[in-house]
């Protein structure tokens, strides 16, 4: 039996397919310990599974929803210039932080991790470059596990946050060229106004801590969409299916099922509200974001339809009383159960978070994609690459134009038919257990490993 360490991100989505991984590794035979932030450890503890939190006074619990916290309107040059400032004092804390790693502050993670003796630790490349720097250390195997498509730069495949297809024609490589052009160039201006104001580069002080941690410096990618990435072995949660076909895999990049963990606690639900002779839309726009105008946009477009019922997820912060215009049967919650209500959906409306789009898939139901942000929009176009749904502008939804999506993919049964197609290929991909071979291929090269030092020893 080997002892397994799983860094993860303290956000539900990010848990809940990573206790799953879990339980596949201890019906294995192996012993599983998360690691995480003070935000991660009692959600961790709820499925069973024991949790190190780490950097307890510098990460304390409510971090990471502060770091996320923010309103989507600002309006006002005061309401403005109130969110810059907060997120001046994110940033400012978060770069200390790394300067005390820098100084020496990762032998507190190393000492927890050394005495926990994993055999190998896994590490959500959803947390910042910082926490694989501090595992390599440990000298055991490492490897990402990955929520997210890939999001390295690539001659081929368009950043994360674009709604462009792959380069296929000379057109297309100098349009994927220029969006790569872009985005580093946008982070370069970001970078100059943050030492303006202050902040260090964050690159920057990556790069310090590899040479910190004795990390190569050659082998630190920072032509990425989001954290600078060590050269290491990445077990995706996505059937390769999903991605273009023109997408890279590699010796590095390894597609396993999509670990969606279908016994995860859900809220509770009105089931006796559901009118089952009405086609049922779920809208949604994930455990983040929500948008008060952008829900009643979804109220009004599905007014027009009396044989559609909505059920929609708006959130912690909003009420039933902060909508003007609700149809009648519509079913407004402060959290919905998902996975139970897309095993009813005839269409999901969201904002193309890679884990709202796989599940989705998995139950095959077509989706309207909406993305705000980042990884959002490479979802997006892959949904309709496949035509598994359609995809419209956030900041441009309307009544009209919601209605007008939600009738194509409801009155065309093609939309239906991929995305069963699609889901059946998921639902392969879940009975050959990938992700668990990954991670065993992981111990048996520890094993190689530790059997040429213990010969040469004898020797």
């Amino acid at each position: 039996m080997a002892t397994i360490l799983i860094l993860v991100l303290p956000l539900p989505s990010h848990i809940n397919s990573h206790a799953l991984l879990a339980a596949k590794l201890q019906a294995r035979g192996h012993k599983v310990v998360f690691g995480a932030m003070e935000d991660a450890v009692s959600r961790i503890k709820d499925y069973g599974w024991p949790c190190i939190p780490f950097f307890s006074s510098r990460l304390p619990e409510g971090k990471m929803k502060d770091w996320l916290s923010g309103e989507m309107d600002r309006p006002g040059w005061r309401g403005k210039l109130d969110y810059l400032l907060a997120e001046r004092r994110k940033l400012m804390e978060h770069e200390n932080f790394v300067e005390d790693l820098i100084t020496g502050g990762y032998v507190e993670f190393l000492k927890a991790v050394n005495e926990l003796d994993p055999a190998v630790i896994l590490i959500d490349n959803g947390l910042h470059t910082y926490w694989a720097l501090m595992a390599r250390m440990v000298g055991v195997p490492i490897a990402y596990t990955s929520l997210l498509l890939p999001t390295a730069a690539d001659d081929v495949i368009p950043p994360l946050d674009s709604l462009l297809y792959p380069a296929r024609d000379v057109v297309s490589k100098l349009r994927v060229a220029l969006a790569w052009r872009l985005h580093f160039t946008a982070r370069c201006v970001r970078t100059m106004l943050m030492r303006l104001a202050g902040i260090p580069g964050p690159i920057a002080s990556i790069r310090r801590l590899a040479r910190a941690t004795g990390y190569p410096r050659k082998q630190l990618n920072v032509r990425t969409l989001l954290f600078p990435l060590l050269e290491l072995p990445t077990l995706m949660f996505c059937p390769r299916e999903f991605d273009f076909p023109e997408a890279k895999t590699g010796p590095l990049v390894h597609h396993a099922e999509s670990l969606i963990n279908l016994d995860r606690p859900e809220p509770d639900f009105p089931w006796e509200r559901l009118e089952p002779s009405k086609k049922l839309i779920y809208c949604s726009l994930g455990s983040v974001a929500y948008n008060r105008y952008f829900f009643q946009q979804v109220l009004d477009a599905v007014a027009r339809e009396p044989e559609w019922q909505l059920v929609m997820n708006i959130g912690p912060a909003f009420s039933q009383s902060d909508f003007g215009r609700i149809p009648s049967g519509t079913i407004l919650v402060n959290g919905a159960p998902q996975l139970a209500l897309l095993r009813h959906a005839d269409a999901m409306i969201n904002h193309g978070g890679i884990n709202s789009v796989r599940e989705c898939i998995f139950f095959g139901v077509p989706q309207v994609v909406f993305p705000i942000f980042f990884d959002q929009r490479g979802s997006a176009a892959r949904v309709q690459f496949h035509q598994l749904g359609v995809t419209g502008e956030f900041a441009k939804a309307s009544p009209d134009r919601i209605h007008h999506l939600l009738q194509q993919i409801l009155t065309d049964p093609d939309f239906r038919n991929r995305s069963r197609g699609m889901s059946a290929k998921f639902q392969d991909r879940e009975k050959e257990q990938q992700s668990v071979a990954f991670v065993e291929g992981l111990l048996e090269v520890r094993s190689q490993a530790m059997a040429r030092w213990t010969g040469s020893v004898d020797e």
